[in-house]
């Protein structure tokens, strides 16, 4: 089968309207399309006329960079999974610990950040799953620093963490779909 790239042609434009639809809906973001084929239209192929024959102007592009809230919560997450990995492999005297107990704080650390990476991007199985893994991977990693030991419950404790956060936001996504 032989494949070749062309530029789209204006007969192409409810394909790519199709294509957007499918693609957000895939991304469990289908209702945050916006955009109609007359706009694709406009976008891509430039000023129509109307009827009169007249050309009608684009709309006013804004000035500088909007930025959307889902921007800012996956911005927020990948800000959170790292400041995860330094306070676990970071010097253990330059942390602001809350006292609660290694065990509580692995969870409600675990619980929080994947919960916010999940609301970013809603595949709550696959985050959990990646968040589980480095519970145990980061307490693994902290006996290869100076000042740690890895503990085995801790690491279940984080695990357990990002396990109720990834259910918790499963209900949640679905929820806030419906």
């Amino acid at each position: 089968m032989h494949h070749a790239l062309r530029e789209a042609r204006e007969s192409d434009i409810e394909q790519i309207h199709r294509l957007i639809i499918d693609l957000a809906t895939y991304e469990r973001s289908g209702d945050q399309v916006k955009v109609s084929p007359d706009q694709l239209r406009e976008a891509l192929f430039g000023p129509q006329q109307n009827e009169s024959g007249r050309q009608l102007r684009r709309p006013p592009q804004p000035k500088g960079m909007r930025v959307s809230g889902r921007i800012v919560i996956k911005i927020c997450s990948v800000a959170s999974v790292g400041l995860l990995a330094y306070a676990a492999l970071g010097p253990a005297n330059w942390q602001l610990r809350p006292m609660l107990g290694w065990k509580t704080e692995h969870f409600l650390g675990f619980l929080i950040v994947t919960f916010i990476t999940c609301v970013a991007w809603p595949r709550p199985l696959i985050i959990g799953l990646a968040s589980m893994a480095t519970a145990g991977l980061l307490e693994a990693l902290q006996g290869l620093t100076p000042d740690r030991v890895p503990d085995f419950p801790t690491a279940f404790c984080g695990a357990g963490g990002a396990l109720v956060a990834s259910v918790a936001a499963e209900i949640f996504i679905r929820a806030r779909s419906q």
